[in-house]
């Protein structure tokens, strides 16, 4: 296989210095008045300062000579498409081209501004003439034209070109310049789609290029949107970085950045497209990509909208028509789905990445069948769509054909090794032989071997009664098995959802197929397992009722809305930081709710919109009854807007529930509203000061007035907390137990005060407080056996068999060092609780472990007397 040889540059260079501006020894013949005024043109339009150098620039374009004419036209050219002017650019082009005398000089810089408009055919033509008369853009002008090409579903004419690049470089390395080496690393980078690892010499012809002409900041551009395409989302950054650090308004650099900031989850994604826009407004790219923002948040019109802005710049752009088409079809518009379809068909009729595209749309808004179905369609006419097979072995494995996932990912891996997604996903399945299956009625659970054993006592009891419970409430019951996938490991998890490490969610829904944390994934009191679980199981729910139709906050707020129902003190409770960002007018209204979770404007907004939208539900549920919330779900599965369904289930608009709902927050945290903006935070901090300087009275009594401020607050460093510790102190075990019963009865991650509580009603013989805070505990974290034993012995004493054989099934799957006594005491509960063939089978392990274990042997006579009679 031909490959670049001797490429020596590795790594992105870092923009020099700029020098001191002098007259270029070429312009030595000319004016030195005008080559001086080009180069502070051009050194202008390098940094961005537009509105400087186009008029500078229109000038010396008409009055300069020479090379320093041509310098001037060309700089004039890139400047106008740089800022979107292309017509202007197109018909300057022309003028200039045309002499006296005739020149093939702006040929290509005509052709790019064509094709941004998409004249494809004219484009060609004037790219043909540029190279066939030798203009010193020819190279630059042949690799458009193989993109034309291979756009146009032509991939072996676009190959034929393409190649030619690399014979072009190991012959002419050393003279060819910054342009043509960026043309290089284009042909590269585009063969790479069948050679792999020509990506690597595409990186270092573009490294090749940066560094022969460090100010040219296209090819770095183009090396950050390279990074992005492979998922390098770091280097990326690093990339786009240095481009907006020279150039703070280049277009192309900030929508790329905009993607990046997308890509990682950060804030501002937005404001860099619309900063992009305000230099170019004809950029079809940016619109593109608002429009993909505009999908995510399921807000269909605002795609279309967008996605015909790019349309009408150009007719031509695949992506805008990716996104039109995905906006009619998840908008519930057929037709205008199949005419758009027609239209990218028509362009390319083996466009395997178009459908790619729409599958990826579809599994970001949770239509996996259809992102399956999409991405069959994208193989099947382009079996070297990577992109296509990746998207459906990814989706394949979502709707729960693990096998055909696995033989779709290593083909499209087989294509291309860059895609970390593929990569990733491939390695995760490999460690599914370290895994166990376990079921019951209604459930399948896939568990890391280590831990299914313990794990199980507890999924198989809530599974069935969070399904039963759930069906009952919605008049709806999932396909079952119903699967859930529990990781030890969060970065394993994190690729089972995205393909990437590094996702901050704990679990997530792809129908009837879950996955999630273990509770050994995370920090002990970061997360509540139990409540995770059903949260994730409520989204079962909610798509299997609307085929997936529910907009991503209604499904949201009702799972968080059923955690607070299924246990007290589950899901999510109201913080000061919501309250004070609630009343400043930062969380955005219900109708707009989906923004707030798939682009917040500041970090915290999205844990906020979590707890917005379960308050959204809770109220509906208070005000208009459960069946109001079943009717808005049967809304949506029959394809219904969000406006209809309010005005159907509700009967009201969303601007009047809007401001309906409004009035419900501020007034039910009317209080702690006022509280968080003033009283609150000070008495906090002035009852930590008094408890450190060791005035515990004085503590107490201003934490006792912060929490008369804001009762409802829970956290970790809330005021029952700090009064359960000085309570403690002093020796008022009563008034601490008080104190910690309401935070642990509220705060679902409290594990250190639910063990504390547990020591203090030990102390106090309050046996069943102990047991409930006990109980709490291992929803957060149930590796501790001395805990299991210790509530196994309360459940005991207060005649809750049920708990007592659960506690000890837990304690003999965590391997005790006397695992005899331990299948002994689990014997006795089973016997306790009427099990009598279960106290069997564990009493016989028992001896099994120690056959000359006396009250074993004892307990077993004794279950296998008869009724009434003796052993």
């Amino acid at each position: 296989m031909r490959r670049l040889t001797r490429l020596a540059l590795s790594g992105a260079s870092v923009i020099a210095t700029l020098l001191v501006l002098g007259t270029p020894a070429c312009a030595m013949q000319q004016a030195p008045d005008d080559a001086t005024r080009v180069a502070a043109a051009e050194l202008a339009l390098e940094h961005g300062k537009y509105g400087d150098a186009v008029p500078s620039l229109t000038t010396l374009a008409s009055s300069a000579t020479g090379a320093t004419l041509v310098r001037a036209r060309r700089a004039l050219l890139r400047a106008l498409e740089e800022t979107g002017r292309y017509d202007d650019a197109e018909s300057r082009a022309r003028s200039f081209g045309a002499g006296p005398p005739p020149t093939a000089e702006y040929d290509k810089l005509l052709g790019d501004a064509l094709r941004a408009r998409g004249r494809l055919a004219a484009a060609d033509s004037a790219y043909a003439r540029a190279i066939a008369q030798g203009s010193s853009d020819s190279l630059p002008a042949l690799v458009a034209q193989g993109m034309l090409r291979l756009d146009a579903g032509d991939r072996a004419a676009a190959m034929r070109i393409f190649d030619r690049f690399i014979d072009i470089y190991n012959t002419r390395k050393a003279k060819l310049t910054a342009r043509e080496l960026f043309a290089v690393a284009a042909a590269c980078r585009a063969l790479g789609g069948e050679q792999p690892q020509l990506f690597k010499d595409a990186l270092k012809a573009y490294d090749q290029a940066i560094a022969r002409d460090t100010h040219d900041l296209d090819a770095r551009v183009a090396l950050g949107e390279m990074f992005l395409e492979k998922y390098n989302s770091a280097d990326a950054k690093t990339t786009l970085a240095e481009v907006l650090a020279v150039n703070p308004s280049h277009p192309r650099a900030l929508v790329a950045m905009a993607r990046r900031a997308y890509f990682d989850g950060d804030t501002g994604a937005t404001a860099l497209a619309q900063r992009a826009l305000a230099v170019n407004p004809a950029l079809a790219d940016a619109h593109v990509f608002l429009a993909t923002i505009r999908l995510d948040a399921e807000d269909w019109p605002g795609a279309t909208d967008q996605a015909k802005r790019a349309l009408a710049i150009d007719p031509t752009s695949r992506a805008a028509l990716a996104s039109l088409a995905a906006a009619h079809y998840f908008g519930g518009d057929r037709a205008a789905f199949e005419l758009t379809k027609g239209a990218a068909l028509a362009r390319n009729a083996r466009d395997g990445d178009f459908f790619a595209t729409l599958a990826g749309f579809s599994a970001r808004n949770r239509y996996y069948r259809q992102a399956v179905e999409f991405a069959h369609q994208g193989a099947a006419l382009d079996p070297k769509s990577w992109r296509s097979l990746g998207a459906l072995g990814m989706n394949q494995l979502r709707t729960g054909q693990s096998d055909s996932a696995r033989a779709s990912l290593r083909e499209a891996f087989k294509g291309d090794p860059y895609d970390v997604w593929v990569k990733n996903t491939l390695d995760l399945l490999d460690t599914y032989k370290d895994y166990t299956t376990l079921r019951t009625p209604r459930f399948e659970f896939l568990v890391d071997s280590k831990e299914s054993a313990l794990l199980s006592v507890y999924l198989g009891e809530i599974a069935e009664e969070a399904y039963d419970k759930l069906s009952a409430r919605y008049g709806y019951s999932p396909k079952t098995p119903v699967k859930l996938e529990v990781y030890r490991s969060h970065a394993d998890f994190s690729v089972r959802t995205t393909g990437l490490a590094g996702l901050g969610a704990l679990g997530v829904s792809f129908g009837n197929i879950l996955a999630m944390d273990s509770p050994g994934a995370r920090k002990i009191g970061e997360f509540n397992w139990g409540s995770t679980f059903w949260h994730e199981l409520t989204h079962a729910f909610t798509l299997g009722m609307t085929d997936h139709r529910v907009p991503r906050w209604f499904s949201e707020g009702l799972s968080v809305h059923e955690e607070r129902r299924a246990r007290t003190g589950w899901g999510a409770t109201v913080t000061p930081g919501f309250l004070e960002a609630y009343a400043a007018g930062k969380l955005p209204p219900v109708s707009k709710l989906n923004d707030g979770f798939m682009h917040p404007t500041f970090p915290e907004e999205i844990f906020y919109v979590y707890y917005e939208a379960s308050l959204v539900c809770e109220m509906i549920e208070q005000q208009y009854g459960l069946r109001a919330l079943v009717e808005m779900l049967n809304g949506y599965k029959a394809g219904l807007s969000t406006p209809d369904v309010f005005q159907r289930a509700l009967k009201t608009d969303l601007a009047t529930f809007d401001s309906k709902f409004d009035q419900y927050v501020k007034t039910r945290f009317a209080k702690p509203i006022a509280a968080v903006g003033g009283a609150f935070p000070a008495l906090s901090a002035q009852g930590r000061l008094l408890l450190e300087r060791g005035k515990l009275d004085e503590a107490a009594a201003a934490f006792t007035r912060a929490k008369a401020e804001f009762p409802e607050y829970v956290g970790d460093d809330s005021p029952y907390w700090y009064l359960a510790e000085i309570a403690r102190k002093q020796g008022a075990l009563k008034s601490a137990e008080a104190e910690l019963v309401t935070l642990t009865s509220s705060n679902e991650s409290a594990y250190v005060p639910n063990l504390v509580l547990d020591s203090i009603a030990e102390q106090l013989g309050d046996t069943a407080v102990a047991a409930a805070a006990l109980d709490r505990a291992m929803w957060i974290s149930p590796y501790d056996i001395a805990l299991h034993q210790r509530l196994a012995a309360l459940a005991g004493a207060t005649k809750d068999t049920k708990r007592a054989v659960r506690e000890r099934r837990a304690v003999v799957a965590l391997e005790p060092t006397d695992r005899a006594e331990a299948l002994y005491q689990l014997a006795l509960a089973y016997r306790a609780a009427g099990d009598a063939a279960s106290a069997k089978r564990e009493v016989l392990r028992a001896l099994e472990a120690a056959p000359s274990f006396e009250r074993a042997q004892e307990l077993l006579l004794a279950l296998r007397a008869p009724p009434g009679g003796k052993p």
